[in-house]
């Protein structure tokens, strides 16, 4: 479950708190209305969504739920189509893409050579 902390209204970004179902906070996440501009990705691999899940939480299903939850906030924003981006050894997150909807769309190199997958959600469905 999703906690509103905060919105960034200069970046158009909304930060969460990851909850579990006593209550207590296992980690963070962030939809962002307008992708993210880091110039060590590749062009086209802009991100709308970031989440991260403690590592004493891991393994338990709450990065799924957070990130169902985000794309039905992104439908909400009447975003039609969402991308995500996932460091290709990062098979729990690339396990979290797929299961929740993500699109297999391309490979990319990081300025630094960091080997990176890009995903897409279509959200008007």
């Amino acid at each position: 479950m999703l906690r509103q902390k905060s919105f960034n209204q200069e970046r158009q970004v909304y930060e969460y708190n990851i909850m579990n179902p006593e209550g207590q906070r296992v980690g963070m996440a962030q939809l962002r209305l307008i992708p993210s501009k880091s110039t060590e990705m590749p062009k086209g691999f802009e991100s709308y969504v970031y989440y991260e899940v403690d590592s004493e939480h891991r393994n338990k299903g709450y990065a799924t739920e957070a990130l169902k939850d985000l794309l039905r906030e992104a439908k909400k924003h009447k975003l039609e189509v969402l991308i995500a981006t996932v460091n290709s050894d990062n098979t729990a997150s690339i396990k979290v893409l797929e299961k929740c909807g993500g699109e297999f769309v391309a490979t990319g190199k990081t300025t630094s050579g960091l080997s990176v997958l890009k995903y897409s959600f279509k959200l008007n469905r």
